[in-house]
């Protein structure tokens, strides 16, 4: 057993009933993603749904070193080749690097490591995988939750990618009614 599924028994349901309690209070999903990243023993999260007609963030929220994200936020996010594979990711299911590469094809892992963001973000920052879910599907919008992990953690598990599992409905269904909540707060302005 990995030491992630060890302390998993201890942490989950706190992190479970964080993310319900996002619902109501969406100032909580920082702290909520912080809990989740560190089960997850990421480095960083990202969770957003975005429209899909106008390319914007309805929500988004996320939590790391700030230094490490604002780059990628305002200089590099445009250049991860990955977007392309989450209409073939299945919902509620983590894939890792290695799995997208398999979802985009053959030469997905050549052109990613040998891509910009590679040289100039992900490589200064010991960055080195990620448990990426896809939350949502819709015509009008996507929703993800990913967790990046650094080169001082060990290879993800299938223990590891069990655990992102169990949280991944949760998450799915408290962003799902939040963007229901969102979508009426609209309609009501």
């Amino acid at each position: 057993m990995s030491s992630l599924a060890g302390t998993a028994g201890r942490a989950l349901p706190q992190v479970v009933e964080a993310i319900y309690d996002s619902i109501a209070d969406v100032d909580r999903w920082q702290a909520t993603l912080e809990a989740i990243c560190s089960l997850a023993e990421g480095q960083l999260a990202m969770l957003a749904v975005i429209d899909t007609i106008s390319s914007s963030a309805r929500f988004s929220v996320s939590c790391g070193d700030p230094a490490v994200l604002e780059p990628l936020k305002h200089d590099y996010g445009s250049q991860v080749p990955f977007y392309a594979a989450v209409p073939k990711m299945e919902i509620d299911v983590p894939f890792t690097v290695d799995s997208i590469y398999a979802l985009q094809g053959p030469d997905t892992r050549q052109r990613w490591l040998e891509s910009r963001i590679v040289r100039e973000w992900v490589q200064p920052n010991r960055l080195d995988d990620f448990f990426w879910v896809a939350l949502m599907k819709r015509p009008t919008r996507i929703g993800t939750l990913m967790v990046v992990t650094d080169k001082d953690r060990r290879q993800i598990s299938r223990e590891d990618l069990e655990l992102v599992c169990l949280l991944a409905p949760h998450v799915r269904r408290a962003v799902t009614i939040g963007d229901l909540f969102e979508a009426e707060r609209r309609k009501a302005e």
